[in-house]
């Protein structure tokens, strides 16, 4: 703390007074520098006070970070395993039930699903096609195209290759009509009447179960 004014005219009033020796001013002078030294200290000592708890909170606010982007980072690892095993986990288990309902096919006429199937063309190794999910009843078989954000593109994309060339790697499905379905974690009530304006079935996840987005009066195309 410096020497104000206030301290300025008390030292003036005491050398005003004839009876102030000029030891007693010196020591006067000497404690004024004195406190002030102090002050200044004490200043200096709470800043530095000031400064290391702001690197203490910061090193916390740090910590903290860290160990929430670690979390963040484990949450999309296991969301994109989880991602990955979309068709095994949700759709696969719900597409008999699916196709019982869009066709009115008993459940016991329908086999097991047909999950991730890989086909290469006999007279071309060089050209495959994979398809996500299918299943078949009688004449019918009900074929599934999984995304984890669905767009017009895929829907696009899923016709023209799955779809449309599903008998060409497919063989054995020469004669079988072919429906086909969409489906995601969410679809958009536009993408919903866009696969339908196309033909296709469109499937959402709710409760656990993959659940038919379509309009009522919906009929299936076939293809």
């Amino acid at each position: 703390m410096a020497v104000t004014i206030k301290d300025i005219r008390a030292l003036r009033g005491e050398l005003g007074d004839t009876n102030v020796s000029l030891a007693d001013t010196r020591e006067l002078l000497y404690e004024l520098i004195k406190h002030s030294d102090q002050e200044r200290e004490k200043s200096r000592q709470k800043f530095d006070r000031d400064i290391k708890e702001s690197r203490q909170e910061f090193d916390r606010v740090h910590s903290i970070a860290v160990a929430d982007r670690k979390r963040m980072n484990d949450f999309q690892e296991k969301l994109s395993h989880k991602l990955g095993t979309l068709v095994e986990d949700f759709v696969a288990p719900d597409m008999r039930r699916i196709l019982h309902l869009v066709s009115g096919c008993p459940m016991e006429d329908i086999p097991d699903v047909y999950v991730r199937q890989r086909r290469r063309l006999p007279h071309d190794k060089g050209q495959h096609l994979e398809i996500d999910a299918y299943v078949e009843c009688d004449d019918l078989v009900l074929i599934n195209e999984t995304k984890e954000s669905m767009t017009v593109d895929y829907i696009d994309h899923f016709i023209k290759n799955q779809l449309t060339r599903f008998r060409e790697f497919f063989s054995e499905y020469q004669n079988y009509k072919l429906w086909g379905c969409v489906s995601s974690f969410r679809m958009e009530p536009s993408l919903v009447k866009y696969a339908n304006r196309q033909g296709l079935i469109t499937l959402a996840l709710s409760d656990g179960l993959m659940q038919i987005q379509d309009a009522p009066d919906f009929k299936p195309k076939t293809f």
